[in-house]
């Protein structure tokens, strides 16, 4: 229970609230990598890339799956075997509910939706808008491939 309620504090602490507690020292340091399971490998590898400039980092021709970075978090994409894949329902499956993306500023947020919102395929689900009472903001999309994203801005104090 201990390390739960630490975990918890810490998120708390990222979304922006205080938290009085000292943090012990955890079992995991972060996100290694995510991976996606993808209906289009190449549709959403570009989207990855030339919208939202991550960097190929590596690609398993017969797996397939292509890999992609921004420094910080590797994102693996795979192909789908199936012929028809079953778009996820953040309501009524288990899985990824959606890949969150740190932006550094409100300017880089405004300015990345200026850009996504006339790329072929995007939908959004709404624009920059406060969380809550703020002052974090953030907007959630689908990519041309149908995954989820969210981009996030915490104003540095």
């Amino acid at each position: 229970m201990g390390k739960f309620l630490v975990l918890v504090c810490v998120s708390f602490a990222l979304a922006g609230c205080a938290s009085t507690k000292p943090v012990q020292t955890l079992e995991t340091s972060g996100v290694h990598h995510i991976g996606l399971t993808v209906k289009d490998l190449n549709l959403t590898a570009d989207f990855f890339i030339k919208a939202l400039n991550l960097k190929k980092v590596g690609e398993k021709k017969d797996y397939p799956a292509i890999f992609v970075t921004d420094g910080t978090v590797l994102i693996t994409l795979w192909q789908a075997q199936s012929k028809t894949p079953v778009n996820f329902n953040r309501k009524n499956n288990i899985g990824l509910h959606h890949l969150a993306l740190k932006l550094n500023s409100f300017t880089a947020l405004d300015s990345m939706y200026e850009k996504l919102k006339v790329w072929p395929g995007v939908r959004f689900e709404f624009s920059p808008e406060l969380m809550g009472n703020g002052p974090n903001k953030h907007m959630i999309l689908y990519e041309p491939g149908g995954i989820r994203i969210e981009f996030a801005v915490t104003p540095k104090n």
